[in-house]
């Protein structure tokens, strides 16, 4: 159902989410929560893991065995190739 800017109002001053989506095919969807709506609402988060090759060493089994089960090879091989001659 299609709201008018009228009944998002409404909808937010009732204090119900409203959840809005894109056109069909960009899989795109977004929630507007009742309250509390601001900036970090929207914002895109990343996160950054800094590895030394020793930190690797350690995980390395696990990075592997990890990506091997859940089909991601290429993840597996990264990790793999690193300690290659």
């Amino acid at each position: 159902m299609a709201l008018n800017l009228t009944q998002l109002r409404h909808a937010l001053a009732e204090n119900r989410p409203v959840i809005l989506t894109a056109p069909p095919g960009t899989g795109k969807t977004t929630t507007i929560p009742p309250s509390g709506l601001t900036a970090e609402t929207f914002r895109r988060r990343s996160s950054f893991v800094q590895f030394t090759k020793e930190d690797l060493a350690e995980t390395r089994e696990a990075i592997e065995t990890f990506g091997k089960l859940e089909g991601l090879d290429a993840h597996a091989y990264a990790a793999t190739v690193r300690f290659e001659s």
